[in-house]
């Protein structure tokens, strides 16, 4: 009896071992639902995570993940996954004390800046990138950082983002320094679109946080690559898969004002003379004016906290008179 069962259990899994594997489309093929907590529920946490930064029209987007429907996979998504599937919660049941509108946003005074509104670099150096919140009102329970670096009129070479030194700066991260632990799986550093960075993370335990300037007011330090040949501006964007999380999964409201990259050497590379029009000139222009004019001078500094340079601009003592 013992060897007629063990030969059944032989024949079975023989039988499951030549079945062809499950199509790597079948979750793509899945209807999302109109409700983000039923959505939730067919999806996975490998795949999920693996989709996270994408928006509609990538490749590899996967709609199942897009769990609130708008048309990208972030925090929020992982923030209503993290809910329904980690936790057993299901807050699409109106008298579960969580249930709430994924999609209708709280209105904050939030702001995400950059440390220094313009950057000056020499070319093919390794300088650093600080994003900070400011005015945080809305305790938070994730965000996503979707960095991009355009071309500021015509420039030459390239700055992108290095993905292997871009960081949490977990001594000032919102997380980390405000006495949380962010969710392994969520927290990615991932290639973003022309030379950008995606980073996402999570408290792993649904907890919220208010952060506190100079204290963990970080969201990432982004280290970027200038090409030995770069030359010019490039400003700073932030694009459609940036979100900060409250902690229902909904999206909380930000401002961000662009920040600036100039890469000159000060010799073969001259800053450029002219750049298009646009509504805010700002520090970056004053700079650019002033490098032209050769009324200031650019001093490296080695940054404590990654490797390069950054640098800082200081006026020579005949400016202004």
């Amino acid at each position: 009896m013992l060897n007629f069962k063990l030969g059944r259990l032989m024949a079975s899994c023989l039988v499951l071992a030549l079945l062809p594997p499950t199509p790597a489309s079948t979750l793509a093929e899945v209807t999302v639902s109109a409700n983000p907590d039923d959505a939730a529920a067919l999806m996975d946490a490998p795949s999920l995570r693996h989709s996270l930064g994408r928006k509609t029209g990538d490749p590899g987007f996967n709609p199942a993940a897009d769990l609130n429907n708008d048309g990208v996979v972030n925090v929020l998504d992982a923030a209503i996954f993290q809910k329904n599937n980690l936790h057993g919660e299901d807050t699409s049941d109106p008298a579960h004390p969580n249930a709430v509108e994924h999609t209708a946003a709280t209105q904050g005074s939030e702001q995400i800046v950059v440390q220094l509104q313009t950057t000056v670099v020499t070319p093919g150096t390794t300088p650093s990138i600080l994003f900070l919140i400011r005015n945080n009102s809305t305790p938070l329970l994730g965000y996503s950082l979707d960095v991009d670096f355009a071309p500021f009129g015509s420039v030459q070479g390239s700055v992108t983002a290095n993905i292997a030194s871009t960081n949490f700066y977990d001594v000032r991260n919102l997380f980390t320094a405000g006495g949380k632990t962010r969710d392994p799986l969520f927290s990615v550093i991932l290639d973003g679109s022309d030379g950008g960075v995606f980073v996402n993370t999570i408290t792993s335990d649904d907890s919220t946080v208010l952060a506190v300037d100079g204290v963990n007011d970080a969201l990432a330090q982004v280290v970027l690559n200038t090409s030995a040949d770069a030359c010019g501006i490039w400003e700073i964007k932030l694009g459609q898969a940036t979100a900060l999380s409250d902690a229902n999964g909904s999206p909380v409201t930000y401002n961000f004002a662009s920040g600036f990259v100039i890469v000159t050497d000060g010799v073969t590379c001259t800053a450029p003379t002219s750049i298009p029009a646009v509504s805010e000139w700002g520090e970056a222009i004053l700079i650019l004016l002033l490098l032209a004019a050769g009324t200031i001078v650019v001093r490296s500094r080695t940054s404590p906290s990654a490797e390069g340079v950054s640098a800082t601009c200081q006026f020579d003592e005949g400016f202004g008179q």
